[in-house]
C-alpha cells in the first residue's frame, strides 16, 4: 500500500527544505517535518502523537492483520533471511533456530500480536477499516474506492517458494497463546471472500493492549526492533510469560 500511496503524498515531503530541517533532531520528530513516508512501520500510537489532534482525527485509518499462525511464520521465515544470519547480531540472536525460538525469543521483551500497531496508549484501536490479508487484493480494490484513489496493488517483501515452514501442534499451540490479545480482538474465523476482518466487541481488553504496548515501546514502538531480556553470556533467559496464562 505505501507504493500505492506514494502519489498522494504531502506536496513538501520528500523537498529539500524538508530534508534540511529534518537534520535537526528535534524538527525531525515534528510535524509538519516528520518523514511519515519513509517509515512505514511507524505505529499509529506514535502517528497520533506527531499529527494535531484534528488532522489525526479527520483521516481515513486502516491496516492489514493476518491469522497469528501465517502471520508469525510469516515474520520467522523473514527473520531468517534478514536478521539471524546477519554475523554483527549478538549471540541471542544467533540461537535462534526453531519457530519456538523465535516466538519465546520474541516473548522475551513484549507479546507478538499485530493489535500493537493499531492501538493507541489507552489501547484503543484506532483503525476505520481491517483488512484480510488472506483477501488483500479485494481489500486493496475496496480501500482505493473508498480513498478515491487509482492504481494495483504490488507485494513486496515476498518469501521464496523454497523457503516452507509446517509449524507443529507444538508451534500452534504457542502462536495462539502468545498471540491470545490478537485473536481476542479480530474475528480471524469470518467468512471467506471478504476483504475486512471485524473487529470484536471485547470489553476489557483495552487495558491489557495498553499495558503490552507501553511494555514494547509505547508510542516509539517499532515491529521489527528487538529488545529482549538476556543473561550475561548474551544467550536466551527462561520465559516464564506463558506459564503465568
Amino acid at each position: 500500500m505505501q507504493l500505492l500511496l506514494k502519489p498522494y503524498i504531502r506536496s513538501l515531503e520528500q523537498t529539500i527544505l524538508f530534508k534540511i530541517i529534518r537534520q535537526q533532531p528535534y524538527l525531525a520528530q515534528r510535524y509538519p517535518f516528520f518523514d511519515f513516508y519513509n517509515h512505514p512501520h511507524l505505529s499509529i500510537a506514535q502517528a497520533k502523537s506527531i499529527l494535531p489532534e484534528t488532522i489525526f482525527d479527520n483521516q481515513v485509518k486502516f491496516g492489514v492483520v493476518r491469522h497469528p499462525v501465517d502471520w508469525i511464520i510469516s515474520v520467522f521465515k523473514h527473520w531468517q533471511r534478514i536478521y539471524h544470519l546477519d554475523p554483527n547480531k549478538t549471540k541471542t540472536y544467533r540461537a535462534v533456530k526453531t519457530l519456538e525460538d523465535f516466538v519465546l525469543f520474541r516473548l522475551d521483551h513484549y507479546v507478538p500480536i499485530q493489535a500493537l500497531q493499531f492501538i493507541d496508549k489507552a489501547g484503543v484501536l484506532q483503525l476505520d477499516h481491517v483488512g484480510n490479508f488472506a483477501h488483500l487484493n479485494l481489500f486493496a480494490e475496496s480501500m482505493t474506492s473508498i480513498l478515491n484513489i487509482e492504481g494495483s496493488l504490488q507485494r513486496i517483501n515476498v518469501a521464496p517458494s523454497k523457503q516452507k515452514y509446517i509449524p507443529s501442534k507444538k508451534d500452534i499451540s504457542l502462536i495462539e497463546k502468545a498471540c491470545r490479545l490478537d485473536f481476542e480482538l479480530f474475528d480471524f474465523d469470518q467468512a471467506q471472500g471478504s476483504g475486512f476482518i471485524s473487529v470484536k466487541k471485547n470489553k476489557g481488553i483495552e487495558v491489557d493492549l495498553a499495558t503490552e504496548l507501553e511494555k514494547a515501546g509505547g508510542n516509539y514502538f517499532d515491529p521489527w526492533i528487538f529488545a529482549p531480556s538476556m543473561s550475561k553470556d548474551g544467550f536466551l533467559v527462561p520465559n516464564e510469560r506463558l506459564s503465568k496464562q
